[in-house]
């Protein structure tokens, strides 16, 4: 095969890998001049080399895949292109190896090496040789050489089981047919050890079989496992017992058919089962790994609470880790370690800063025992979940924490491909674009161009229906990217091409709208709240007022749901400081357009917004008890905002592929909230009937238009009403007839609160004074700033008494 097909090859691979299954036959059917044993064969080779990584996973991926294919095409796979082995060498090789093991006494050192320069024979051709000698040679035999010869080719099995070299799955069809067959030996001796050991050996070969149906394959484990269950006694072989009930465990625990969360259920029950006879002092090595794998399956469990779970997990690894003899089973006690560094990396207790540390410690000392040389996908996996501790991590300085995480993003991506493992390969590099994003250096345009090549790389790879919700992390990063590209010419005096700026905001405009195709308000509403308000901004920066105007109603909405936030851990201060300026920013939307009578219900909303905020913030029941209603209240929010936001995640970078992650609000929660906010709001209403005031201070309600002109209570009287944005201070004059706005160019707040300190309040505080001398300069400077001179002229028009907002 030359160069150009094999690519042509992996690049359909991966197309059909990366596909929904209705519609696979779709692409095969446009690309039938590929449909050959060339593609077969490549695939092998791929599976290959993802076991040389160690990365099984994929290994077993790509052979199932490869017999589903080759079943689909017709096209045989167990057919050896470069050699052809006749009946009769079959037969000679299964004497010579059988002998050899028997001599050897099961040796490894022996029987690998005959294996290796028999590679060709270890296919279909020896699997049809074993069953039909074995089956006409044992039962012509006397007894006792029937079991011998039965030891040899159990003994065989095992070898060839665990043997590294060949097609993996004929391998493992070869040790299932032998322990079959040297069942049909020991069929009448179940209560005895070698039986035990022959269905246990059966069954781990049925669960890691590649052949036939995966599904089917784990079914027929748990029969043969609750069958051999049914026959011996826990009293007369305990140990055994234990071991298929251990082994029983692992099978529930990779369980499709069924109930996924009954599985883990049997699964746990099982490894309970198994550890009540195998204890730590009795047995301390299958201790530790039942321990392994009880944690496993606890991180798994759907069951009980999360947080409950992965303590009982995090309890399992540190058993494990005691037990584990770093020297004699340092790989063991590495994968252990690893698994331990994923726990608490998820771990939901409150102090996620030492949660995080432990979890880097974690890492870092099964790094002292993996690494690249001897297990390069197990090594690359660690630096993955290394790279999303250091981007979540609270202590320390947060760019050299960037900086640790992007090399250990970059590590992993030497190893992790998207043939290799796509999940893994996807994780890694949307959080390696989210580490460049972040970067605090010198060089901030390259690293916002550095993240957008690389989510647009993962763009270019995944299905965005099979990876929808990762999708729509990308679309929102890469306009995050753009619009931070757009903040960075901004502060460049001379932009060099006016033209890449305006697309940057147009590129950014896309991205969060793509975005918005995966998060609903309903299933993601922080998500919707960044997004929204960033789209506001971008609308407002380019002029696109209908937008800004869309997308900040949108979010504002979206803030006040998170009102109680302020009486929670997390400070809803720095929520409210980003976002609280869409007010102002909206209010001058509607006045470019000119629709004041808008505008000004969005002054006094955020007037009311402020107010109520303030007193939340400050916690006005501090110094006293808070009335039954108040308190069932702020708990109901509690618990809405408990199911509405990840609140660890506000103002943190997106990664995934760890608690981290962002997590879509399922639909029973959805009806939850429902409950609980139909049961808040009949409680807010009992408050209302009693205190009015107070039901206003925990709900905000604002004034519409209509109800502002209503307080005009003839045609003498208008309402003056100042509000200052961080562009300009705007200053509305309503009355019976109409409603007018004069604009103070340039007086934003931040510039008259600094002008107002410097002039005033800081004079005040030096020198009474000569603060009292200068009251006339500074308020006609101040006239002249709000240009009182020009509101006047419209007052004069207006005869009568003036009501000042």
């Amino acid at each position: 095969m030359n160069q150009n097909r094999i690519q042509a090859y992996i690049n359909l691979i991966q197309q059909l890998l990366n596909s929904p299954t209705e519609r696979k036959d779709k692409i095969l059917a446009t690309n039938q001049k590929l449909l050959d044993k060339g593609l077969l064969q490549t695939i092998i080779m791929m599976a290959q080399t993802s076991a040389e990584k160690g990365n099984e996973e994929a290994q077993e991926l790509l052979l199932t895949f490869a017999v589903e294919l080759s079943e689909k095409l017709d096209i045989s796979i167990t057919e050896n292109t470069s050699a052809t082995a006749t009946p009769l060498e079959y037969l000679e090789f299964l004497t010579q190896v059988l002998q050899a093991t028997h001599e050897s006494k099961n040796n490894p050192q022996i029987i690998h090496p005959i294996l290796q320069e028999n590679l060709n024979k270890l296919d279909q051709g020896l699997v049809e040789t074993l069953q039909t000698w074995a089956t006409s040679t044992l039962v012509e035999i006397k007894p006792e050489e029937a079991h011998s010869i039965a030891a040899d080719i159990v003994n065989f099995s095992n070898q060839i089981q665990e043997f590294t070299l060949g097609d993996k799955a004929d391998n493992l069809e070869i040790a299932i047919t032998g322990y079959k067959t040297a069942l049909t030996v020991y069929n009448n001796a179940y209560k005895t050890h070698n039986w035990v050991s022959i269905i246990n050996n059966l069954g781990t070969a049925y669960l890691n079989r590649i052949y036939g149906d995966k599904s089917v394959n784990i079914e027929q484990v748990i029969e043969i496992y609750q069958s051999a269950l049914k026959l011996i006694d826990r009293e007369d072989i305990p140990q055994d017992w234990a071991r298929i009930q251990s082994n029983l465990g692992n099978a529930y625990s990779h369980r499709i058919e069924g109930d996924k969360a009954k599985n883990i259920e049997q699964s746990i029950i099982a490894y309970e089962r198994a550890l009540e006879i195998i204890t730590q002092e009795n047995f301390p090595q299958q201790w530790a790994t039942i321990q392994n794998n009880l944690a496993n399956t606890y991180l798994t469990r759907i069951t009980g609470k999360v947080g409950d779970n992965i303590e009982l997990a995090i309890n399992a690894y540190q058993k494990a880790l005691q037990m584990i003899d770093r020297e004699k089973n340092s790989l063991d006690w590495a994968v252990t370690q690893s698994n331990l560094g994923n726990a608490y990396l998820n771990r939901m207790t409150e102090n996620v800063e030492k949660n995080i540390e432990q979890a880097i410690t974690a890492y870092q000392q099964a790094l002292k025992i993996i690494n690249r040389e001897n297990k390069p996908y197990q090594w690359a996996n660690i630096q993955k979940n290394l790279g999303i501790a250091y981007l979540n991590r609270f202590i320390g300085q947060k760019s050299k924490n960037i900086e640790l995480a992007i090399t250990a993003y970059q590590q992993a991506l030497t190893e992790i491909t998207p043939i290799d493992s796509l999940l893994d390969w996807v994780i890694i590099s949307i959080n390696l674009g989210t580490a460049y994003l972040h970067r605090d250096t010198a060089e901030i345009i390259e690293n916002i161009e550095l993240s957008i090549v690389v989510y647009q790389q993962v763009l270019q790879v995944i299905n965005p229906e099979k990876f929808a919700l990762w999708w729509g992390i990308i679309q929102k990063n890469l306009g995050d990217a753009y619009s931070y590209k757009v903040r960075e010419n901004k502060v460049i005096e001379n932009i060099e091409n006016i033209a890449d700026f305006y697309q940057n905001i147009e590129l950014a405009i896309t991205a969060y709208q793509q975005a918005l195709n995966i998060f609903t308000v309903e299933s993601f509403p922080l998500e919707c709240l960044q997004i929204y308000r960033k789209l506001g901004d971008l609308g407002f920066q380019n002029e696109n007022w209908q937008l800004a105007i869309e997308s900040y109603q949108i979010a504002i909405k979206l803030l006040e749901t998170t009102q109680s936030l302020a009486n929670t851990e997390i400070s809803y201060k720095e929520m409210l400081a980003e976002s609280i300026y869409m007010y102002g920013n909206i209010v001058e939307c509607y006045v470019k357009i000119e629709e004041y009578e808008q505008a000004l219900e969005y002054v006094e909303a955020s007037r009311s917004r402020r107010l109520v905020e303030l007193m939340m913030i400050n916690d006005i029941y501090k110094n006293e008890e808070k009335p039954a209603e108040v308190e069932e209240y702020y708990d109901l929010q509690q618990q809405i905002n408990q199911l509405n936001f990840d609140t660890t995640r506000i103002n943190k970078p997106i990664t995934v592929g760890s608690r981290f992650s962002i997590k879509e609000i399922k639909s029973e929660n959805q009806e939850k909230i429902a409950l609980l906010k139909e049961k808040q709001q009949k409680i807010w209403q009992k408050i209302w009937n009693s205190d009015r005031v107070l039901a206003e201070q925990l709900q905000v309600t604002y004034l519409s238009f209509s109800e502002i002109q209503q307080l005009v209570k003839d045609k003498q009287t208008a309402i003056i009403d100042f509000y200052s944005t961080r562009n300009n201070t705007y200053i509305f004059l309503l009355n019976q007839q109409q409603l007018t706005v004069h604009i103070c160019q340039g007086e934003g707040i931040d510039k008259l609160q600094t002008w107002i300190h410097d002039n005033w309040l800081k004079l005040h505080a030096e020198n009474s004074s000569e603060w009292q001398n200068q009251m006339e300069a500074f308020l006609s400077e101040l006239s002249e700033k709000l240009e009182f001179n020009q509101l006047i002229k419209q007052l004069n028009e207006i005869k009568g008494k003036i009501a000042y907002g």
